[in-house]
């Protein structure tokens, strides 16, 4: 007959054995729970272009797992995308996401793009003053107005405004055109203030546009604002009081062998006086 522990033993084997499988049951209930769960999310039906109205054939549902959906920016609603306007490619089979999407509340595709409280100015180039058509959608430029001043005082050049982004150029207006193309006009990106600035420059002489590096987002000061602060340094180092402390006397007093000796220190130099009659017992 078995002994008392190994009933014990056989005992706990078994009850391990039952709670193991009710554990994997349960596991497996949740996984096959989970892949049934779906829901459904907007993807393209065909490459959808930069600035394109997006109609209801551009797009289709399909049903995914929850884990496969992005968290943020998907949509789940055909309507809510039909209508608007794609602010950056998207591909076939690709999510249609939020970040991308701007809603369309008239006017041109192109107005939709331009940041509030800016303006989109449209000025003349051509293969010289538009950087041999090196510029395209997307970049960012300085502007450089010319002008001359008068028959003896020559050409006056500044740069009028700094990291402009370019919105288009002629019609032109996705930022996938990499190619270099010679055009006639470019629009730019800008404040009210700049944008007045470029217009009164383009009236009066005329303008270039300097390309930038995409990450160089530093404005460079300007020759005449450099000349007023380098002629203002010594004036505001002239108008500004000094104040100096005067230095008490410090007082030493050194003992050689019987005699006492007193040396006082000043900012212009140290004084010794011999004590003819401070001799040290």
């Amino acid at each position: 007959m078995l002994g008392r522990r190994t009933l014990l033993l056989l005992l706990l084997a078994a009850l391990l054995a039952l709670s193991a499988i009710f554990v994997a049951k349960r596991w497996m209930t949740h996984i096959q729970t989970s892949s049934r769960q779906v829901l459904p999310v907007v993807v393209a039906n065909r490459d959808i272009h930069y600035l394109e109205r997006i109609r209801a054939e551009d797009i289709r549902l399909i049903h995914l797992p929850p884990a496969a959906i992005p968290r943020v920016g998907a949509q789940h609603d055909l309507l809510k995308v039909t209508g608007q306007i794609a602010t950056q490619p998207i591909y076939e089979g690709e999510f249609v996401m939020e970040q991308r999407l701007v809603t369309h509340v008239g006017g041109s595709a192109l107005s939709h793009t331009i940041q509030q409280n800016a303006r989109a100015v449209t000025v003349r180039v051509n293969d010289v003053t538009g950087a041999a058509g090196f510029i395209t959608p997307g970049c960012f430029v300085d502007v450089v107005a010319s002008r001359r001043l008068g028959s003896s005082e020559g050409i006056h050049t500044k740069t009028i405004a700094h990291v402009i982004k370019v919105l288009a150029i002629d019609q032109e207006a996705s930022p996938e055109k990499n190619q270099p193309l010679v055009v006639h006009a470019v629009t730019l990106e800008a404040s009210p203030e700049q944008a007045e600035r470029i217009i009164q420059a383009d009236e009066e002489g005329s303008i270039q546009l300097v390309l930038r590096h995409p990450l160089d987002k530093n404005t460079v000061m300007e020759k005449n604002e450099r000349d007023k602060l380098t002629e203002a340094l010594p004036q505001t180092l002239a108008a500004t009081p000094f104040h100096t402390k005067t230095l008490q006397p410090k007082k030493i007093t050194l003992i050689r062998g019987q005699h006492a000796a007193t040396v006082s220190c000043t900012a212009s130099g140290c004084e010794e006086s011999v004590d003819e009659s401070g001799a040290t017992p």
